[in-house]
């Protein structure tokens, strides 16, 4: 269990269930552990969720207004893959099937021609 865990479940701080590890080790003449020096820098939000999880609320207004992928994965400074499974991940909560490059790319294509039919503008 990681302090954090530790301190919401006692109703402390993470930070006072830190000092009482070091505490306890040093008392009995131990070293803490690697393994828990590791985890107890991240958060426990950080260790559970996957970036494609983290971002996805971020990068759907962008994607469905038609942006390509490559553009905003730069704006968020994140691999095409990541982005990739980040729309993945949105389709599932939608309820959608994902839609591959190709079948996303004829929509912004047919959605762009669209707008320029309606603007008035010729392609």
């Amino acid at each position: 269990m990681l302090p954090h865990d530790i301190a919401q479940r006692l109703g402390m701080k993470p930070r006072s269930v830190n000092v009482l590890y070091h505490r306890w080790y040093a008392h009995h003449g131990l070293s803490i552990p690697e393994a828990y020096q590791r985890l107890s820098c991240k958060s426990a939000a950080e260790q559970t969720v996957p970036v494609c999880q983290r971002i996805a609320t971020e990068v759907e207004r962008p994607a469905d207004q038609g942006l390509p992928l490559q553009e905003i994965a730069e704006q968020y400074g994140v691999d095409l893959n990541t982005l990739t499974a980040t729309m993945k991940y949105l389709a599932k909560q939608r309820g959608e099937r994902p839609m591959d490059g190709r079948a996303r790319r004829k929509m912004l294509r047919i959605a762009r021609e669209k707008r320029n039919v309606e603007g008035g503008n010729n392609p």
